[in-house]
């Protein structure tokens, strides 16, 4: 017999990708996961196709957010994401647009 073994949806891999986030609260999981399930389903899937789980590498950072092409890291402050005045997830999803870019570029991106 043939076993089928479903790949994980979307949302299934963003919440492994939210439970990995380094010292990220709870309820900053929960607003990135909420912010995650309103997209549409071609963002999700770019998304999905090139972020790996372990993708910020600190989410304490006292500086200015950003995408680092050399660690292909993202650093930022989850505290001040959730409190951003642009909404939660904002700082999160923008500099995943980074790490989006550089990883679909071949060569150094």
């Amino acid at each position: 017999a043939i076993i089928n073994i479903a790949e994980p949806s979307n949302q299934q891999y963003f919440s492994q990708i939210a439970q990995a986030l380094p010292n990220a609260p709870d309820e900053y999981r929960t607003e990135i996961e909420k912010h995650f399930s309103e997209g549409t389903t071609d963002a999700q899937d770019v998304f999905v196709k090139y972020v790996a789980s372990g993708s910020v590498a600190d989410g304490n950072y006292a500086g200015t957010p950003h995408f680092d092409s050399r660690t292909q890291k993202v650093k930022m402050n989850f505290a001040s994401d959730l409190a951003d005045p642009r909404g939660p997830a904002t700082t999160f999803f923008h500099e995943h647009g980074h790490y989006i870019d550089f990883m679909s570029c071949s060569g150094s991106g």
